[in-house]
C-alpha cells in the first residue's frame, strides 16, 4: 500500500523572503526549538509569521494607525 502524503493546504501559499536581524532570529529560534532535534520545529516560523500577519490585518481593519507599522531604529531592534 502506498504511503499517503500530507493533505494540501486549502489556501495556496507563497514564498516570501525577508531579512530579520540576527539577534531577533536567534531569540525566536530558541523559543521554537524542538527538544529532540535541536532545530526549530518544521513550519513553526511560518506559523508564527502567518499568525502575526493575521493579527496585523485584523488591527488594520479595526482602524489602526495609518501603516500599522512603527518606525524602529537599529538601536531599538538590536538593543545596542
Amino acid at each position: 500500500m502506498a504511503k499517503l502524503g500530507r493533505k494540501p493546504n486549502p489556501i495556496p501559499s507563497i514564498d516570501w523572503k525577508c531579512y530579520v536581524p540576527l539577534n531577533v532570529a536567534t531569540q525566536v529560534d530558541v523559543l521554537l526549538l524542538d527538544p529532540f532535534t535541536g532545530a526549530p520545529r518544521k513550519g513553526a516560523r511560518s506559523a508564527l509569521i502567518t499568525q502575526l500577519l493575521i493579527q496585523w490585518l485584523a488591527h488594520q481593519r479595526k482602524g489602526g494607525d495609518d501603516s500599522g507599522l512603527q518606525e524602529k531604529t537599529a538601536e531599538k531592534i538590536t538593543g545596542e
